[in-house]
């Protein structure tokens, strides 16, 4: 209830009320002082006159206002001793308004006066409390807004080191990408070097079986020949006997025809296994022609 009491609005309302009721006694005075003056003019004027029909209706209207602002004051009055209690009466301010309210109605009802009425303007420190109250409020903004601010610069700053931490990070990053792509390129050329040295190795190699090969079919044609040219020189041999007479019986002759073969034949296959084995040296095979 307090806190309601003491809030901007309220206060407002209430300076707007202290004031109403300064204007209207003002007033009030004013055109009560216009009657008396009117009564006691040289020229007469008349009860029934315009103007000071006017004038009794709108006393009518003031007193109506301020008996109204009269009980809004001591029900305000009322509200704030229950309230504040003991802190009402500490209150300088609120001990004025009490003598303020309370005398001036006490003057009216007394001698029908409202004079004192326009003592409400020493109740303005309402304002001056207001004003206070609105720069307190402006300054407890500004005090959270400007925390707010150093929050926000104390993120930014966070923020910041974490931007050059992460900057140093990458640059780390990148350095290593780096020295990792240089080892790459050396295993690749590692690799392409590996790959040329087994290219060179893969034709040698192919060249060597090329050549035993070629080596290979050159030893067996000149097997072969060598073998014809025998069967021819004993075939040749066998016939110089049979037209010299060398040979009487034709078993013999037929003996002698078939010997070239089956020398020819043993040959062949006394020299088939150092052909078949290329590891057989050139010894080897002179003793097998021989045999």
């Amino acid at each position: 209830m307090a806190e309601l009491l003491e809030t901007i609005r309220v206060q407002l309302v209430i300076i707007m009320a202290i004031a109403m009721d300064v204007v209207f006694a003002a007033a009030e005075l004013y055109l009560q002082n216009q009657l008396e003056l009117a009564r006691y003019q040289s020229v007469r004027v008349g009860e029934d006159s315009v103007p000071v029909q006017t004038m009794r209706m709108a006393l009518r209207v003031i007193n109506s206002c301020t008996g109204f602002t009269t009980m809004f004051f001591l029900l305000e009055l009322i509200v704030l001793a229950c309230a504040f209690r003991l802190q009402f009466i500490r209150h300088i301010g609120y001990v004025l308004d009490l003598i303020l309210v309370s005398s001036s109605w006490i003057h009216e009802l007394s001698t029908q006066s409202k004079l004192l009425r326009l003592l409400g303007l020493l109740r303005l420190w309402r304002v001056f409390r207001l004003v206070h109250s609105l720069v307190e409020r402006e300054r407890r903004e500004h005090d959270v807004t400007r925390q707010l601010l150093e929050n926000e610069k104390k993120v930014v700053m966070n923020l910041r080191v974490e931007k050059d931490a992460a900057q140093q990070t990458l640059g780390k990053e990148y350095e290593s990408r780096a020295a990792l792509e240089v080892l790459l390129q050396g295993y690749k050329d590692e690799i392409d070097t590996m790959k040329e040295a087994l290219s060179i190795a893969a034709q040698a190699v192919a060249a060597a079986e090329l050549r035993d090969g070629a080596f290979e079919d050159t030893s067996m044609g000149d097997y072969y020949a060598h073998d014809s040219e025998v069967t021819k020189a004993a075939a040749q041999n066998n016939d110089d006997a049979i037209v010299h007479g060398e040979l009487d019986t034709p078993e013999q002759v037929s003996s002698i025809k078939q010997a070239p073969l089956k020398d020819a034949t043993s040959t062949h296959k006394a020299t088939e296994p150092s052909l078949a084995n290329p590891e057989v040296d050139d010894e080897g095979f002179e003793d097998a022609m021989e045999a």
